[in-house]
């Protein structure tokens, strides 16, 4: 079950859908603070080979998706709202298997995963799958050599193979080997900052019921693939059947970025995609624009509305379809949150506040942290302390003001109306709202 390896991250508690072959736990983060997550370890005992592996691993997976389906069932598990990884362990060396077949081994599990991920797409989704992780042993190598086959939703379901280095006297488990980059692991399951953020993202869009937008690529990928499957049985599915560029707001226009996905400080995003569909094997174009629900609640400002007419335009200009991602709350109307602990109440009766208060007010040492215009008021004296009591305010030069948090955001509203029904009238147009 390699339980080892996961005690050092988490605090695990079994769930009650455990049996003899499946055991799913529910692990407690040890230092992060990211949530919970249902790990389920698997051991497969069948004596597989080369040419029936594949098929093996695939019924694996479906069987640890209902365990997963299950566990959701409780409702002390599904108000954790937990991440899942799955961790299958063939413990009977494949026949015939030897250190040169270590590169088929992964591209066999690849073609499992991606068998299940293309039928299971939404249902992997629901159930908030992370990581797919397959031990296997080359039973012809002499000591049989371990293969950990592991796959991330965050990197698009592309498998890595790792061998384990394992220690000559107590047999545990030192380091892992990339295959092909031959780079050395001491932490498998060290979480990165961007996998950790990540995660987190995608919990606040699972809350508003939506999914994260930086998902959207990957489901359009498994949809044309199983468009191909259904209509071009007689045909191979083409190799980067979904590719796509992220186009980012740089001095009024949109560039090309290599930035990672989750980097983007505006709730817009943007990308040119080429989609090798049946009836366009070559590849056409396709801009999809999307609110990221993640920052300020998919809200509108300045900046996104500026993105999404930029990314109009652009299908426009090159005559290619646009399709809008939509998960919003509108036009941003929001606070200058920098002042939100530094107001203070001027209480009618400080024993009393249901009499009412005079005023609210800034103390001087406060009013003087802030930069200038970004309230305005006029001085009190109060037993002797400065108050400056607030006329208004400005929010001007404030962090939490950038891109609008008034009326100015109702502005682009017209702008991005007008650009939408020229879009209509002059390219193929989809608005998807989830």
């Amino acid at each position: 079950m390699d339980l080892n390896t996961v005690e050092k991250e988490f605090v695990l508690e079994e769930a009650t859908v455990s049996d003899r072959r499946f055991v799913v736990f529910v692990g407690k983060p040890k230092t992060s603070a990211a949530g919970s997550t249902l790990l389920v370890r698997a051991l497969c005992r069948n004596v597989v080979n080369l040419g029936d592996v594949e098929d093996a691993m695939s019924s694996q997976l479906l069987e640890s998706f209902d365990r997963i389906e299950r566990a959701q069932l409780d409702p002390v598990v599904e108000k954790l709202e937990p991440t899942a990884r799955i961790f299958i362990h063939f413990t009977a060396p494949i026949h015939g298997c030897t250190e040169r077949d270590l590169k088929l081994l992964k591209s066999i599990f690849n073609r499992a995963l991606q068998r299940r991920v293309t039928a299971y797409g939404a249902r992997l989704l629901k159930l908030r799958i992370e990581v797919v992780e397959i031990k296997v042993w080359a039973a012809a190598s002499t000591p049989p050599i371990a293969l950990r086959l592991i796959a991330k939703a965050a990197d698009g379901w592309d498998g890595d193979a790792l061998r384990e280095n394992l220690d000559a006297n107590s047999g545990k488990i030192v380091s892992w080997i990339d295959i092909d980059t031959n780079e050395e692991r001491s932490d498998l399951y060290k979480t990165a900052p961007l996998e950790m953020k990540m995660h987190a993202k995608r919990a606040a869009a699972r809350r508003a019921n939506t999914t994260y937008i930086y998902d959207f690529p990957r489901l359009f990928r498994v949809a044309l693939t199983q468009r191909w499957i259904a209509e071009r049985s007689d045909a191979p599915v083409p190799e980067k059947i979904f590719s796509y560029k992220e186009l980012v707001l740089q001095d009024g226009e949109l560039v090309e970025s290599t930035r990672g996905p989750g980097e983007n400080q505006i709730g817009m995003v943007v990308w040119i995609c080429l989609m090798k569909t049946p009836e366009y094997p070559a590849g056409r174009e396709v801009v999809l624009v999307g609110n990221d629900i993640t920052v300020k609640a998919g809200s509108f400002g300045t900046a996104e509305d500026e993105v999404f007419n930029l990314g109009s335009q652009l299908a426009r200009e090159r005559g290619v379809p646009r399709v809008y991602i939509a998960a919003n709350s509108g036009a941003r109307l929001g606070t200058v949150e920098e002042l939100k602990s530094m107001v203070q109440v001027a209480w009618v009766d400080n024993n009393d506040p249901n009499k009412g208060f005079e005023y609210l007010y800034l103390t001087d040492n406060d009013f003087s942290s802030l930069p200038g215009k970004s309230v305005q008021s006029h001085p009190v004296s109060v037993n002797g302390k400065l108050r400056h009591v607030l006329d208004s305010i400005v929010g001007l030069n404030m962090k939490s003001t950038e891109g609008g948090i008034g009326v100015e955001n109702l502005q682009g509203s017209g702008m991005i109306a007008g650009e939408t029904a020229r879009a209509y009238n002059e390219v193929f147009t989809l608005s998807y709202a989830t």
